[in-house]
C-alpha cells in the first residue's frame, strides 16, 4: 500500500469544503476515494504519467490501496523511474487531472449560483457547467480578472449569459458586457440571451452592437464589381444593394443592413475583406450609416442593468475612444504631463548613473515602469468619469475566445489598403481628366512590381533588407508619387479616396525606415491579384492595460488558455499576451470533461526510423537546415511522398472524415496533387473561405463518401466540425469526422505584427515555441466537439522532428499537451489498425 503527499491544490480541486487546517475524516474519506479512482482510471485509460515537480508541492500524507493490475502498473513505473511507489502513484494522479478528470470527481458543499438560470430553461444542472459557470461568478464578484478554460461542449454561452446576469443582481443601474469574434458566435449569444429572458422576469436587457469592420463598404463593392472580375456575382449582389442590404430573414436578434455576413450568404466566394468598412471608408457610405445607426437610441431609455454583447473589433473601438477622449481632455492632460517629468527625471537619474548593477538605477526603472502604468490607470479612471467611449458605459466584462482577442485587437488599429483598388481608383481618377494617361500607366507598371514580389505568397515586411521589399518600397514610392500628383483643381469622391490612400501609404513607408513602434506589411492573401497593404502596431500593450483598469472585474474565457506545466496548468503565457496585472489575474482549473478525451482511441506519433535516404522517417525540412532553394525542394517532396502514404492509409481505414492541419500553403497543394485520386478531397486554396471549405467537407460526407480535407491557416483555430449542426442528431451515429492529422508542428506560423515585435524585445522568451504549443492545443481541440460520440476517434501527430534528439526541449511542452491522450507508436510501412 503506497503512501502519498498528496497535493493541496489537487485536494481543493476534489472536494469544495477543503480546508488544509481543518480536514475532517468524512472529507479525507472522500478525498481518498477519489485519488484511488483517478489514479485507477488513468491507468486503465493507457494516458502516459506524467512528470513530477521538481519541487514538491505541500501535501497531506494518505495511504491508498490499490487491486492487483493497477498496483502492479505502479510497481512496473517505480521501477522504469527509480522513484517510490507513492511518486509513482502520484506521476498517474498528475496525469489524470492533467486529462481534468478530477472536476467529475468534485464534490460541492452547496448549490450551484448557476442553477436557477438552467432550472428556469427546464434543463438538469451539469457538473462541468456549474464549475464553469462557477469560477465566472466568483471572479466577477471578487473584481478579479480570471482565466477560464472549459472545453467546448459544456455549456459555455449559457454559463456567460448567467454570469453576466447575476453579477448585476441587487444593482439599480449597471453593465455587462460580453465580446466575441465573430458575428456567428454573437447570434448565438443572442438565442441564449432571449432563452433566459423568456424564461426569467426583470432579467437584464440586452443590446447588439457591431464594429465598422462587419459592415460592406457599399462604395467599395461597387467598384470591385465595376472592375469585372467577380461578374458571376454582379447580379446577386446588385439586387441585395437595390433592397438597402438585408440581413437574412432567418435572424431576428441582429438585423442590422449592409453587414459582411448578409454578403458572406449571398455570394460565399466573393472577396469580403476587401470590401470592408473601415478607417478610411467615406462617412456617407450606406455602410457607414447602418454601423452609426446602432448608436441612435435615446441614453435616458436605458437607466437599467443591460448586458452589451458586441465583437471584439467593437471593444476595441470602444477602448481607442475612451484612451483619446481622456487624454484630451483637461484632467487628462495633466496627468500626462505629470508621469512624463516623472519619467523624466528618473530616465535622466539612470543616464547619470550609467550602472546597470546599481540599486538606484535598478529603482528607477522600475520608477518609469510604475508610471507608465500609473499614467494609464488615471486615465482609465478619467475615461470612466467622462463616459467618454462609443459603448454606453460598462463595469464588468467577459471575453469569449479570448486566446483571439489580442490578434484581433491588433488588427482594429491597423489600415488595409488594397493596392489593386487603389489603381482602380487612378484608372477612375484618369476617366475623370485629374491623372495623365502616362502616370496611369507607370501606377500599372509599379503594380505589376508588387505582384510579382509575392510570387510565393510570402508576406514581406517593408522594413526586411530583402530584394522584395526593395523593389516593393521602390514600387510603393511610385505610386505614392502618382497619388499626390493628382491635379488640386479637381475633387471628387475618387479623389477624396486617393488622397486617404496616399496618406496610409506615406505612413507605411515611414515605418519602413524608422523605427517608431509599428510596422508596415504586404500581404498577398487571400488574393494576388488585390494585395493589401497593411500598418498597424507592433504592440497593444497600453490599450490592453488600459481596458483591465477600466473594468471592475472581468473573465477571459476559450478553450485554449493554459499550457501544461510539470504538474499544473498556467494560464501565465495567455495572461502576458494579453497584459492582465498579475495581482489581478485569476486562474482557474482547466475544465475538460472526460467525454473530450474519451472517444479517442489512441494518438499515434511516428516511430524513431530512417526512410530510404537516410533521414528520419516524416521527418519536414526547416530553416535551420540551412538549404539552398533546390536543397529544399527536393527535402519538402520527398517528405510529401512519405507523409501521403501514410494518409492514405489513415484515409482509407477512418471511420468518418479525415482533417489534415498542414502549415502552408504550398505544401498543401503539393500533398493535394499527391492524393488527387481520392474521392471526396476538399483542399484549402486562398481565396477560399473557411465556411466554404467546411461546407464542401460536410457536403462529401452527405453525398456517402469519406471526406479528406487538406487544411491551412483559420482551420487550426477556427474550425466547429459538429454532426450535431448538419442533422446527426444523434452523437453516436456521428462520424463526420473522426481522424485528425497533423503532420508538422505549427512553429514559425504566427507572423502577426504584435507577435514579432515581441520576440525582438524579449528575445530569451521561446514566443515561437508557446506559441505553437499555443496553436497545436487548439488544432487538437478540432476533433471532438460534443458528447457521446463513438470511440472510434483517431489522432495523428506525424512530425518526424519528435525522434531527434535536438528537438527534446521543444518536445517538453507538446507532450505533456498530447499526454492526456493514450500515445501509441505508428509503425513505418505498417498497415493502420481500425
Amino acid at each position: 500500500m503506497p503512501t502519498l503527499n498528496v497535493p493541496k491544490s489537487a485536494c481543493s480541486l476534489l472536494h469544495a469544503g477543503f480546508h488544509p487546517n481543518d480536514v475532517s475524516d468524512e472529507i479525507r474519506l472522500f478525498i481518498r476515494g477519489a485519488i484511488q479512482g483517478l489514479i485507477c482510471q488513468a491507468i486503465d485509460d493507457g494516458i502516459p504519467p506524467a512528470e513530477l515537480p521538481a519541487a514538491a508541492e505541500t501535501g497531506i500524507p494518505m495511504n491508498i490501496s490499490f487491486t492487483k493490475g493497477h498496483d502492479r502498473a505502479i510497481r512496473n513505473l517505480s521501477k522504469e523511474k527509480k522513484i517510490r511507489e507513492g511518486d509513482a502513484a502520484l506521476s498517474y494522479l498528475y496525469a489524470a487531472i492533467a486529462r481534468g478528470d478530477a472536476i467529475e470527481r468534485r464534490k460541492s458543499v452547496s448549490e450551484s449560483p448557476l442553477h436557477p438560470y438552467v432550472a428556469a430553461l427546464g434543463l438538469t444542472d451539469r457538473q462541468h457547467q456549474n464549475v464553469f459557470g462557477e469560477a465566472l461568478i466568483e471572479t466577477l464578484s471578487g473584481k478579479s480578472i480570471g482565466m477560464v478554460e472549459g472545453a467546448t461542449g459544456i455549456g459555455k454561452t449559457l454559463g456567460m449569459v448567467a454570469a453576466a446576469a447575476h453579477v448585476l443582481e441587487g444593482r439599480s443601474f449597471g453593465r455587462s458586457l460580453i465580446a466575441v469574434p465573430t458575428l456567428t458566435l454573437l447570434r448565438q449569444f443572442a438565442r441564449q440571451h432571449q432563452a433566459l429572458a423568456d424564461a426569467i422576469p426583470e432579467f437584464p436587457s440586452a443590446r447588439f452592437i457591431l464594429g465598422k469592420n462587419e459592415f460592406v463598404s457599399v462604395g467599395e463593392l461597387r467598384i470591385l464589381l465595376d472592375s469585372g472580375t467577380f461578374s458571376e456575382y454582379s447580379s446577386t449582389i446588385l439586387g441585395w444593394l437595390g433592397q438597402n442590404g438585408p440581413s437574412p430573414s432567418s435572424d431576428q436578434a441582429i438585423d442590422h443592413r449592409f453587414l459582411i455576413s448578409s454578403l458572406i450568404a449571398i455570394a460565399p466566394q466573393f472577396p469580403v475583406d476587401a470590401v470592408r468598412c473601415g478607417n478610411l471608408t467615406d462617412d456617407g457610405d450606406p455602410g457607414m450609416a447602418s454601423y452609426r445607426a446602432q448608436f441612435e437610441v435615446d441614453e435616458s431609455e436605458r437607466l437599467e442593468c443591460e448586458i452589451i454583447y458586441c465583437t471584439h473589433a467593437m471593444l476595441a473601438a470602444d477602448i481607442r475612444r475612451r484612451m483619446f477622449g481622456a487624454r484630451s481632455s483637461e484632467e487628462g492632460l495633466e496627468i500626462r504631463q505629470r508621469h512624463r517629468t516623472i519619467r523624466q527625471e528618473a530616465m535622466g537619474l539612470r543616464a547619470a548613473l550609467d550602472d546597470a548593477g546599481n540599486e538606484a538605477y535598478r529603482d528607477a526603472g522600475m520608477d518609469i515602469k510604475n508610471s507608465i502604468d500609473g499614467e494609464l490607470f488615471e486615465l482609465a479612471a478619467q475615461a470612466v468619469a467622462l463616459d467618454a467611449g462609443i459603448l454606453p458605459s460598462w463595469q464588468y466584462l467577459l471575453i469569449d475566445e479570448a486566446h483571439l482577442f489580442e490578434s484581433n485587437l491588433a488588427n482594429t488599429f491597423a489600415f488595409n489598403l488594397s493596392l489593386g483598388r487603389l489603381l482602380q481608383h487612378i484608372n477612375a481618377a484618369q476617366a475623370e481628366g485629374a491623372v495623365s494617361a502616362a502616370a496611369a500607366k507607370r501606377a500599372s507598371k509599379a503594380m505589376t512590381i508588387i505582384r510579382h514580389a509575392g510570387e510565393n505568397n510570402d508576406d514581406i515586411n517593408l522594413k526586411s533588407t530583402s530584394p522584395q521589399a526593395r523593389d516593393v518600397c521602390a514600387a510603393l514610392n511610385e505610386l505614392l508619387s502618382i497619388v499626390t500628383g493628382v491635379k488640386p483643381s479637381k475633387t471628387s469622391p475618387t479623389i477624396t479616396t486617393l488622397k486617404g490612400q496616399a496618406s496610409v501609404i506615406r505612413t507605411a513607408l515611414r515605418l519602413a525606415t524608422t523605427s517608431v513602434l509599428g510596422r508596415s506589411m504586404l500581404c498577398y492573401s487571400p488574393i494576388r491579384a488585390f494585395p493589401q497593404l497593411s500598418v498597424g502596431r507592433a504592440s497593444v500593450s497600453s490599450e490592453l492595460a488600459f481596458l483591465w483598469h477600466s473594468c471592475e472585474a472581468g473573465a477571459c474565457v476559450s478553450a485554449t488558455l493554459y499550457l501544461r506545466r510539470l504538474d499544473k496548468d498556467s494560464a501565465s503565457y495567455m495572461a502576458g499576451i494579453l497584459n492582465i496585472p498579475t495581482n489581478r489575474m485569476r486562474e482557474y482549473p482547466v475544465i475538460r470533461p472526460h467525454w473530450v478525451t474519451a472517444p479517442v482511441a489512441g494518438l499515434w506519433i511516428p516511430e524513431s526510423t530512417k526512410n530510404p535516404s537516410g533521414r528520419l522517417w516524416l521527418r519536414p525540412p526547416t530553416r535551420s537546415d540551412k538549404l539552398d532553394t533546390e536543397q529544399y525542394r527536393l527535402r519538402e517532396e520527398e517528405w510529401l511522398e512519405d507523409l501521403s502514404a501514410e494518409i492514405r492509409k489513415i484515409q482509407v481505414s477512418a471511420a468518418g472524415g479525415t482533417l489534415v492541419l498542414m502549415t502552408s500553403y504550398t505544401s498543401a497543394k503539393g500533398l493535394a496533387e499527391r492524393l488527387a485520386d481520392i474521392d471526396g478531397l476538399v483542399v484549402a486554396e486562398q481565396g477560399v473561405s473557411i465556411s466554404r471549405q467546411v461546407e464542401g467537407f460536410v457536403n462529401q460526407h452527405s453525398a456517402g463518401k469519406k471526406p479528406l480535407w487538406i487544411a491551412v491557416g483559420g482551420a487550426w483555430t477556427g474550425v466547429d466540425i459538429n454532426g450535431k449542426d448538419y442533422g446527426l442528431a444523434t452523437p453516436g451515429e456521428d462520424n463526420l469526422l473522426t481522424d485528425l492529422v497533423i503532420p508538422r508542428f505549427p512553429f514559425g506560423t504566427n507572423m502577426s505584427m504584435t507577435h514579432r515585435h515581441r520576440a525582438e524585445q524579449a528575445s530569451n522568451v521561446p514566443w515561437d515555441l508557446l506559441d505553437a504549443a499555443m496553436r497545436f492545443k487548439q488544432g487538437l481541440g478540432r476533433l471532438v466537439r460534443r458528447e457521446g460520440l463513438p470511440p472510434n476517434r483517431r489522432i495523428y501527430v506525424l512530425d518526424g522532428r519528435m525522434n531527434e534528439p535536438t528537438f527534446d526541449f521543444f518536445m517538453s511542452h507538446l507532450r505533456r499537451i498530447i499526454g492526456i491522450y493514450p500515445v501509441k507508436t505508428l509503425k513505418r510501412s505498417a498497415a493502420i489498425d481500425d
